[in-house]
């Protein structure tokens, strides 16, 4: 998910905590914690130092830092932190800190572009799909539960924020369940079928194939199913030789877990059809061209 949500998660983890009878260090150690473990398996992105740029970030982010084996070992790091900064005994510390990495990597495994979750065991990016990047229902309700804080002040900040970390729990219920439940019924008609959550709530973007043919379908609890766009693959075409030169179409192929190859004579498109943009058409595509194909005779 996006740096905000996972910032958000921190700050509602640290509002739900017990506090009373803490010093001011310890609270600050507890913040300190909440939001460190809930923004730290993205320290990934800092290596960002290869000449193939954001592409290769499919490959590398969200890989070890978010596996749920490193969780013991953040937890280790960022409890070590704590009581060299703030002198706290805290054992509970190790406790929140586990939590708030496993809220991370767990969120991020519920959106389309897939986590590393077993890694070192199993390099596959596992992506469920169910939850948008961003997704704007966790904002709206940490905003809520801040403004009733600020302006009730009569009523236990701990426990509105508490029913505030349950509400984005029974929202991320509902929209996983119907988002399971619409893939499920378009696995019927298509051989595959893959889930994009749109940044409208319990809307759904569903790529089905059958043979050849592509689709991209929208189905919502708002409205009936929206058919977006088809297309036909060119699976028949070999790149094995075109990704020799071509690094980037590569990482792209075998990341995805469905390919849509555009065949444009003397130029072809790797395309992920999860990341279709109804607005303008686009993809997460890279282009390459063939110097030595001939044209098609028409």
């Amino acid at each position: 998910m996006d740096t905000l949500s996972h910032g958000l998660f921190g700050y509602v983890m640290y509002k739900s905590i017990s506090k009373e009878n803490m010093s001011k260090a310890e609270k600050k150690a507890i913040l300190f914690t909440a939001l460190v473990s809930n923004q730290i398996p993205d320290i990934d992105v800092l290596i960002n130092l290869t000449e193939i740029g954001r592409m290769m970030e499919l490959v590398w982010h969200r890989g070890l830092t978010h596996s749920i084996f490193i969780v013991p070992l953040w937890a280790w790091l960022i409890g070590s932190c704590v009581r060299w900064i703030w002198k706290s005994k805290q054992k509970k510390i190790y406790y929140y800190a586990a939590l708030g990495v496993l809220i991370h990597i767990t969120s991020d495994l519920f959106n389309t572009w897939g986590t590393g979750y077993f890694v070192p065991f199993s390099s596959q990016k596992y992506s469920i799909g169910t939850i948008s990047i961003i997704d704007f229902v966790f904002w709206g309700i940490a905003l809520l539960g801040w403004l009733i804080a600020k302006y009730k002040k009569q009523l236990s900040a701990r426990r509105i924020f508490q029913v505030a970390a349950l509400f984005m729990f029974i929202h991320f219920l509902l929209q996983t369940s119907l988002g399971l439940w619409f893939e499920w019924q378009e696995s019927r008609e298509y051989n595959q079928v893959e889930l994009t959550a749109s940044f409208v709530p319990y809307t759904f973007q569903i790529v089905g194939k059958v043979g050849n043919r592509i689709d991209i379908n929208e189905k919502s609890i708002f409205h009936k199913t929206k058919r977006l766009q088809t297309f036909y693959s060119a699976d028949h075409l070999n790149l094995q030789s075109v990704f020799q030169h071509h690094l980037k179409a590569k990482i792209l192929y075998d990341w995805a877990p469905l390919d849509l190859i555009i065949d444009e004579g003397n130029r072809v498109r790797i395309v992920d059809p999860r990341f279709y943009n109804k607005r303008n058409g686009t993809f997460l595509q890279e282009e390459v061209v063939l110097k030595n194909k001939k044209k098609p005779v028409k």
